[in-house]
């Protein structure tokens, strides 16, 4: 477990053993993904991302840089569309993308 801590925020990684896995590839992995992360210019990572979109329909709208979108993150979303109303638009930038939540319903 690896935490990143930014004016921004706090980012953790996380990598899992496996059977047949060595330490060091483990720590390979977690340090390429904090590299991923660091390199780019987003507050939001891509595990944290669907996990804001309810918050964000609750507040009535806005948007969040994140790293990347995830299945996670679209799955989210197309189940606070139908469950809540919501709209959602993902655009992708140079580096990362943002989710936009347009509306919700009243």
């Amino acid at each position: 477990m690896l935490r990143l801590t930014s004016e921004s925020g706090v980012e953790v990684l996380t990598v899992f053993g496996e059977k047949g896995v060595r330490v060091e590839a483990l720590m390979g992995q977690l340090v390429a993904e904090a590299r991923a992360f660091l390199s780019l210019d987003a507050p939001v990572g891509e595990h944290l991302a669907d996990q804001l979109l309810l918050p964000l329909v609750m507040a009535g709208g806005g948007e969040i840089r994140v790293a990347a979108v995830s299945s996670h993150t679209r799955t989210n979303a197309e189940v606070l569309t139908r469950l809540l109303g919501a709209s959602f638009r993902f655009v992708d930038e140079p580096e990362g993308a943002r989710v936009v939540v347009e509306a919700k319903a009243g």
